[in-house]
């Protein structure tokens, strides 16, 4: 339903257009214009990424290094009058990942109707019908979009509540039973916000998932929170996820929580700390204590490239920083894991803007950290951890539409790598006694 097939020419004529239109008598601003009693907004970005990944596999007796390459573009449009009605689309041509074999040339005309949605904006209630980015707060268990409706409603600026809904098929397998009713995938959000003493987001979400083996229940109870003390910026939340899976009986219990500190000395100089945990499976097939996110759409904040792909080109990450789990497997796969040890991540980094120093928008962040499965309140540090890793990630403004960035990744494996990475990549061996390293860039321009 998402996905249309046109001409990737859409893309090269439509950029000279926007070039263009900031000569444009009949628009206000580049990319702007007015159509009677409508004003239409177009915009867009090209984005191009690099990397270079050295002994990806931990072996250096088997592979050396590989590269990566990929693409995207972006064309969005903004419809709006002086009606409270709006319109919105989103098209998107990528991610092509043009170092992959099985790249076709079909691949090229195929793009993704990311947004495509009719809005209302009033002076106290919002709301979209449609194609929507749909998110939890924070995105931690889900950001994607779908076929939905959301609403907002602002309560005389003290609190906002916010709620939408979605019954696309979220997973595979579904309306393949006689009782597509049953089988249909249903989810559910309901919010609140406020930002008066502090930042605090409470919510909850359901979802009614199926897939060809069993259908299953999910909750998700969440508390979101930030504040500022002078220089100071604390972030923190916890989501507890509970509910079954009714084919087999089997109740869902787990958890994830997160702190972030960030202290800025001025201007240009800021230091952090950021912790991730999420709860594991006891290995007893009564209970699952792995954590969900949807289809694995959940974004674990991380600044540790190699590890959760915290950098440009997030492919090349041991571990997807889309899935607050260290396995893949979770009940949106159609699969129920027993064996997940849990997830602690822990990042201690500095940032620098070097805008005051030179004339260039220039931002260095350097990033030490590490990750241990849940084994460490168990089996001690050095048993449960997975890898220490090094990072540092430049990003430069060349001006408002051009932006480069850079970054570079040292990862050492630790004594639970082994067991962990097996898990995600078929019972592979890994020599522990090496290291690996990657460079990864981005090109970006916005149009």
């Amino acid at each position: 339903m998402k996905r249309i097939i046109v001409l990737i020419v859409i893309l090269s004529i439509t950029i000279p257009v926007f070039a263009e239109s900031k000569k444009s008598a009949s628009s206000d601003e580049s990319g702007s214009y007015r159509l009677g009693p409508l004003n239409i907004d177009l915009g867009g970005d090209l984005r191009s990424r690099m990397a270079w990944l050295s002994n990806p596999d931990l072996d250096y007796g088997t592979s050396d290094s590989e590269g990566a390459l990929d693409m995207r573009g972006r064309l969005k449009m903004n419809v709006s009058g002086d009606s409270p009605f709006y319109f919105r689309t989103l098209l998107q041509l990528g991610d092509l990942e043009l170092s992959d074999d099985s790249l076709e040339l079909g691949d090229f005309t195929n793009l993704e109707m990311k947004e495509l949605y009719l809005g209302f904006k009033g002076s106290r209630l919002k709301l979209k019908v449609g194609i929507i980015d749909l998110n939890t707060p924070g995105s931690y268990v889900y950001d994607s979009d779908e076929l939905g409706i959301q609403v907002k409603y602002d309560f005389f600026d003290i609190v906002t509540a916010r709620a939408f809904y979605s019954a696309e098929d979220l997973t595979d397998g579904s309306n393949e039973s006689p009782q597509p009713g049953e089988y249909m995938d249903h989810l559910l959000f309901m919010g609140l916000e406020q930002d008066h003493l502090l930042d605090l987001d409470l919510w909850t979400m359901y979802y009614h998932g199926a897939t060809q083996d069993f259908l299953f229940n999910s909750w998700w109870i969440g508390v979101e929170g930030k504040k500022k003390f002078n220089k100071l910026k604390v972030e923190a939340g916890y989501t507890y996820n509970f509910g079954e899976v009714e084919s087999y009986l089997i109740p869902l219990s787990a958890y994830f929580s997160h702190l972030e500190l960030k202290y800025r000395t001025d201007k240009s100089k800021s230091f952090f700390t950021r912790f991730n945990l999420t709860s594991g499976c006891d290995g007893y097939l009564d209970s699952t204590g792995q954590f969900q996110t949807l289809d694995g759409e959940g974004n674990l904040e991380t600044d540790l490239g190699l590890l959760f792909g915290g950098s440009p080109y997030d492919s090349m990450a041991y571990y997807d920083n889309e899935c607050l789990s260290i396995v893949e497997d979770n009940l949106n796969d159609g699969e129920i894991s027993f064996y997940d040890p849990g997830l602690f991540v822990y990042e201690f980094g500095f940032s620098y803007d070097f805008g005051s120093l030179i004339d260039l928008d220039l931002e260095s962040v350097i990033v030490i950290g590490g990750a241990n499965t849940g084994d460490l309140f168990e089996g001690g540090y050095f048993y449960s951890l997975i890898a220490w890793e090094a990072d540092i990630h430049n990003r430069i403004e060349f001006s408002d539409n051009l932006e480069f960035a850079l970054s570079l990744a040292y990862l050492v494996p630790g004594n639970s790598f082994n067991a962990v990475y097996e898990l995600n990549h078929d019972d592979e061996m890994l020599n522990l006694e090496s290291s690996s390293f990657k460079a990864d860039c981005q090109l970006k321009y916005s149009f």
